[in-house]
């Protein structure tokens, strides 16, 4: 694969991203078995997409299509969470390597972006009972990916790190109250 063959196929996935929420709300209701995601099934290097046509470039093995159901969902942002702290947190110094831009750190960053979207379209159960305080911590979970992606980017390894301390504590906090 030459460059810009790489480029093409990262630019296209980032379009992605930014379209998940519609792309999924297109194919059926969530959690229907009809609005369906694709996983990465190697375990060391594990991404959850959208579309099987645009494999992201983290994806090292082969890809898998999962229902789009909530704990679907919560298992592959779990998998592709602990790959993160892995790759892009777990040494000292900057982001090097192929943990930059194009790299791994900011393709896990870009999965977690994409599950915190699909994330909307699934609402627990218990929410039922307090939409508005749901909608507030998914706003902030979206919006704490996107700042954790932005930092990776930016290979800001200390600005990354407390960015993705920050995902981690909303994550947290919805959990107590909705699980």
């Amino acid at each position: 694969m030459n460059g810009f063959d790489r480029l093409s196929r990262v630019a296209g996935w980032t379009g992605l991203v930014i379209l998940s929420v519609l792309l999924s709300a297109a194919t059926g209701p969530a959690g229907s078995g009809k609005s369906r995601f694709y996983v990465c099934t190697n375990s060391l290097s594990p991404a959850a997409f959208d579309r099987s046509d645009l494999i992201p470039p983290c994806c090292d093995g082969s890809v898998e299509s999962k229902p789009m159901t909530r704990s679907n969902l919560m298992n592959a942002l779990n998998d592709i969470s602990q790959a993160l702290r892995a790759v892009s947190f777990g040494r000292g110094g900057e982001l090097t390597g192929p943990e930059t831009l194009t790299g791994k750190a900011d393709c896990y960053a870009r999965s977690i972006s994409f599950i915190s979207g699909a994330m909307g379209a699934i609402p627990p159960e218990k929410s039922r009972d307090k939409p508005e305080e749901y909608a507030s911590l998914l706003n902030d979970l979206m919006s704490r990916s996107q700042v954790v992606q932005k930092y990776i980017q930016m290979n800001d390894k200390a600005k990354a790190v407390i960015a993705f301390q920050e995902y981690q504590n909303t994550c947290g906090q919805c959990h107590s109250v909705f699980r």
